[in-house]
């Protein structure tokens, strides 16, 4: 009895030791110049990589603070690495390979880093092998790399997908791919998961497949509130989507380039689901050779487009906005405005043996709005044949400013395809364009108290401006959004409650 007593004591110590904030954390400083270090806050490590050798897995947390980190790191499974913010913690690679490694890893977070000056034949910045890993909170820039200049994640030789990556509220910028097999100046995944939250990826570039983005042999990707910008590549200058599946919702596809076919969106053999995304001023830019400034479907018959704007998109040759290649995708309750090309067509063109259903759109100002395709129950301004087509002014409140929602009197309202199962949010007949049928957006968002179309931080600013002032004075009525007939703290937390919510605008659909 006294031994088993002994014994309980022991483990309880040893658990209450483990638990303490102590040993749950590995401090690491860089400006700590004291005697050599043991991880402790007031004695800590001065490299990120002593920090992870040293930590106990599935128990211990990494702390780096301020500071530029000048080493490469190998991630642990059970062991998160967190930075004190991409702002003011760096971790400069050198160019001596990638900056972070992840192999055979599962259980770990990468949060509050600047991870840069990487170099390696697949993920310069990150690369990941066969692991489970989260980054949050992270910018990946000035990377290079042959795949996956800013994060590889997968495996070239893997027979099934090996890792599940992660990206929340990161940016991915700046990054150039390198060398004779090139994809990917962003992002690369062959073989994997991955899902990309509320992330910006931009200014990268790749001499072949996938400027921003580069998804490979039979990956996963579901991709939300992202934007993918001003991104450079031969094919796929936003995204190249290569025999691979997933979603692509509520994005903003703006400003990429490439030099051939593609510039926002190539999608090569491959299904994804892309709804409320806008598509916008992207260029195929070579003379004589660029197609689809817009989005390029290539035997990609299984994929489907709804709820999107796409608009003002380029082309020196074939369609500015949409060209469909032995493809046959689902295009419904779509905008596809102003796109062009050196010479029309410049809308959608499928070219046999293509037959794209396109239902419940407005096709407008493309100077050729459709070669080879045929529309129903939408508002084609070159008044194409099609079953209960109309040539009417759809009447965007402001085209202008790229406000494709509707006026009042819009010809598009309740006009769509009369089925139910093609209603809109609120139950009534389908509206042709973006903003109709049942993946639509709900035009009203109540905690938008400043009225631009999202949920951000303005909202909050702008209950901070009157807190504690009468709703009923000075028409503040829409401030008080819990209607409690107080403007106070608890209308900022209902807008804290929606902040991941996006926007309903033209902006982000």
């Amino acid at each position: 009895m006294k031994r088993s007593c002994i014994s309980c004591f022991i483990i309880c110590a040893f658990a209450c030791l483990v638990s303490s904030t102590d040993a749950a954390i590995v401090y690491v400083d860089k400006s700590y110049s004291g005697p050599p270090g043991d991880g402790t806050q007031a004695s800590p490590y001065t490299t990120i990589a002593t920090g992870i050798v040293r930590a106990i897995p599935n128990i211990d947390t990494v702390r780096v603070k301020a500071g530029a980190y000048v080493e490469t790191i190998t991630l642990r499974s059970g062991i998160d690495v967190i930075g004190d913010g991409y702002d003011v913690v760096i971790i400069n690679g050198a160019y001596a390979g990638s900056v972070v490694t992840a192999t055979d890893v599962s259980n770990v977070i990468l949060k509050g880093f600047t991870i840069t000056g990487g170099s390696a034949p697949t993920g310069g910045g990150i690369s990941i092998d066969n692991s489970t890993i989260t980054v949050e909170s992270c910018l990946v820039y000035q990377n290079s790399a042959g795949w996956g200049a800013g994060i590889f994640a997968g495996s070239p030789n893997a027979s099934l997908a090996d890792s599940d990556l992660t990206i929340i509220d990161s940016t991915i910028s700046t990054n150039i791919t390198a060398g004779a097999s090139q994809a990917g100046g962003g992002i690369a995944v062959s073989k994997a998961t991955l899902t990309i939250e509320n992330t910006d990826v931009r200014y990268n570039q790749c001499a072949n497949l996938g400027g921003g983005l580069f998804i490979n042999d039979n990956s996963t990707a579901n991709i939300d509130r992202c934007s993918i910008m001003d991104n450079i590549a031969l094919d796929g200058g936003g995204i190249y989507w290569k025999s691979s599946g997933g979603t692509l919702r509520r994005a903003l596809i703006y400003g990429n380039t490439s030099t051939r076919d593609g510039g926002g969106i190539f999608l090569d053999i491959s299904s994804p689901i892309i709804t409320r995304a806008i598509i916008s001023a992207n260029t195929a830019n070579t003379i004589y050779d660029g197609s689809a400034g817009g989005i390029y479907f290539f035997y990609s018959s299984n994929a489907a487009l709804y709820n999107c704007v796409v608009d003002t998109n380029y082309s020196w040759w074939r369609v500015g906005g949409i060209y469909c290649e032995n493809s046959s995708p689902m295009i419904i309750n779509n905008t596809i405005v102003g796109n062009n090309k050196y010479s029309s067509p410049g809308g959608i063109v499928a070219p046999a043996p293509s037959f794209p259903t396109v239902l419940n759109c407005i096709v407008w100002d493309n100077g050729d709005d459709l070669f080879n395709v045929q529309a129903n129950y939408s508002q084609i301004q070159d008044n194409d044949p099609g079953t209960q087509n109309s040539a009417a002014d759809p009447l965007f409140v402001n085209a202008a400013e790229s406000d494709y929602t509707l006026q009042a009197e819009s010809p598009c309202i309740d006009t769509g395809h009369p089925d139910p199962s093609f209603n809109d949010t609120d139950g009534s007949q389908n509206d042709r364009g973006a903003y109709g049928g049942p993946y639509g957006p709900d035009i009203a968002i109540p905690a938008d108290v400043d009225g631009n179309g999202c949920v951000n931080v303005l909202d909050l600013i702008a209950v901070r401006n009157v807190l504690n002032d009468d709703p009923e004075s000075g028409g503040l009525e829409h401030i008080d959004i819990n209607n409690d007939g107080y403007i106070n703290i608890l209308d900022m937390i209902v807008i804290s409650k929606h902040l991941t919510e996006g926007c309903s605008s033209q902006q982000w659909p």
